[in-house]
């Protein structure tokens, strides 16, 4: 599921499960004002992504804010990034989720709540509460600023103001 430069979205009582290798349960991608709720992912990649990019229409190459990802059980990670081709990713909240296992990658870049910044966006204002993890992996909290394989942007940008609580 992949909504691209949308406003004003609720996803709630989704049931997804993904074998397929490099497949993301939801991607939200160039997105203003979303929330995903009581919903299951099982995913061989990310459950839930945040990014901005060209797909699956380069209007998704925008600014993203104001996601709230709550009450959901999840099999893999909570991602937002590596394609972050935006100004500004802020005010996401990731809350009261069960992350029952997080699989091993094998390529560095695996983890259960990771923040990769590839591009130029300013990632703040993100929240982590109330998750419960039962099996992870590979790495629990991974948050980098790099260059990597899926960077387009010639700049990097940065991270601010990451909050955990009851973790």
């Amino acid at each position: 599921m992949v909504p691209g430069a949308c406003r004003n979205v609720e996803i709630e009582d989704v049931n997804i499960m993904s074998r397929v290798c490099t497949g993301d349960g939801i991607d939200i991608v160039g997105c203003e004002d979303v929330t995903l709720r009581n919903s299951f992912i099982r995913a061989s990649d990310d459950c839930v992504c945040i990014k901005a990019a060209s797909y699956p229409d380069p209007a998704a190459n925008r600014n993203v804010k104001n996601i709230l990802v709550e009450h959901c059980v999840l099999c893999n990670a909570v991602e937002i990034g590596y394609e972050v081709r935006c100004d500004e990713i802020s005010d996401i909240t990731f809350r009261d989720l069960d992350i029952v296992h997080c699989q091993y990658e094998g390529n560095q870049s695996g983890g259960v709540l990771t923040i990769h910044n590839a591009d130029r966006a300013y990632i703040h204002n993100i929240v982590y509460e109330d998750i419960r993890v039962e099996d992870a992996q590979e790495k629990f909290i991974d948050i980098k600023v790099l260059d990597s394989k899926y960077s387009l942007d010639r700049s990097r940008g940065r991270v601010e103001d990451i909050f955990f609580r009851n973790i």
